[in-house]
């Protein structure tokens, strides 16, 4: 897909992709979902990162700030 927010997770914003690339540090990946501008992971261990388009604060991590690679969104407290 396209790149222009960050979504591939490569730390870039720009050019495309049109076959999946692996996304250092996630080797463990278990469950991978897509939005239209933004990409996330749930590892092996139940961690959760995203990275992409955060206008309206669909990464989860409390901010609103586009992230160019995998950045760990922290469990909601009890």
């Amino acid at each position: 897909g396209r790149n222009h927010r960050g979504q591939l997770g490569d730390g870039g914003d720009h050019g495309s992709s049109a076959v999946p690339l692996r996304v250092e540090g996630l080797e463990r990946t278990a469950e991978v979902t897509v939005g239209w501008r933004h990409s996330c992971v749930r590892l092996e261990n139940g961690e959760l990162y995203c990275w992409g388009r955060d206008v309206e604060g669909q990464l989860g991590n409390a901010s609103r700030d586009d992230m160019r690679g995998p950045t760990r969104v922290e469990p909601p407290p009890p």
